[in-house]
């Protein structure tokens, strides 16, 4: 009967940097590192396991992610736990052909595969972004690699530092269905949302403006000004062009009207096509929501 703990292959290992604004809430951050390492890999397999840390000097999750359908292993990184110069000293770094790992009060912090790097690139760093002083950085050969798996292997279990990603094929089948099924209904639930809203904004703004196109033609026969013709023919062809009216006011004789559209010639053109004495009041971009709008006085 097999006793001592495997210890993976650095090719099962893979790791990920995943920079964010502050630290997440205890209560979110599994499933913030469930989600991250999902997308990163594109699939819910039940073999993946991760270990991560939250580094505060750079704002940034260090998942370590294994794939494996072992039960009790480690990887390699964490053999140094067994090395007395980790007891020794509060921050220090492990250097080998593969990799370099940070470790902190004798916990990994850091882990990145390297090729044919020199050691004071890897000290400065190290000093340089979590912001500390080394004594030295550790280069650890085959000898000294096999003595520490060979601690390891009188070992009959490790420290459960690794977490399943997934537990088991109903949790994935059910992750799946969970959110395919969700993405749809909040597709559809949204579309919906949003036509009934654009709809009852385009009510409400369409009876305003007809109340407020009724209003000036009331005004204008009450005050024998007659202006009917000229607003017809002014909404004619803001209609033609697709032009948003957005505020019309009636005034010493004048019309005044706001109005908008995404491209500034549009709005040129219909001031041509109008063809009547108009007075620009100004012209501006809305970038946000990349319009333009002009306001305009007419005579009438």
């Amino acid at each position: 009967m097999k006793n001592s703990v495997d210890i993976l292959s650095n090719d099962l290992i893979t790791t990920l940097s995943i920079k964010v604004t502050e630290e997440i809430n205890k209560k979110d951050v599994l499933k913030f590192i469930k989600t991250t390492i999902i997308n990163k890999h594109l699939t819910v397999e039940n073999s993946l396991s991760f270990y991560y840390t939250y580094i505060k000097e750079i704002l940034s999750y260090e998942i370590i992610v294994v794939d494996t359908n072992q039960i009790d292993f480690t990887i390699e990184p964490f053999l140094f736990l067994e090395d007395e110069r980790n007891e020794l000293e509060k921050s220090i770094v492990f250097m080998t052909k593969e990799y370099f790992v940070y470790y902190k009060n004798r916990e990994l912090i850091f882990l990145k595969k390297i090729k044919n790097e020199k050691p004071l690139n890897i000290k400065a760093f190290v000093e340089h972004t979590f912001k500390i002083t080394l004594n030295n950085i550790y280069e650890v050969d085959d000898n000294e690699l096999n003595k520490l798996r060979e601690l390891n292997n009188q070992k009959k279990s490790n420290p459960k530092v690794f977490k399943k990603l997934q537990e088991n094929n109903g949790f994935r089948t059910f992750i799946y269905i969970f959110i395919l099924t969700t993405t749809l209904f909040l597709y559809l639930l949204f579309n919906d949302i949003k036509k009934d809203n654009n709809t009852n904004i385009c009510m409400k703004n369409s009876y305003k403006l007809e109340k407020q196109y009724h209003n000036l033609t009331k005004a204008s026969y009450k005050n024998d000004l007659k202006p009917t013709k000229y607003i017809k023919e002014l909404f004619k062809y803001l209609k033609i062009d697709k032009i948003k009216v957005e505020k019309i006011q009636y005034a010493n004789k004048k019309i005044k009207i706001n109005i908008s559209h995404k491209s500034k010639e549009v709005l040129m053109n219909f001031l041509t096509k109008y063809n009547k004495k108009i007075k620009i009041n100004y012209i501006s971009s809305d970038l946000p929501n990349s319009r333009y709008n002009m306001e305009f006085s007419v005579a009438i």
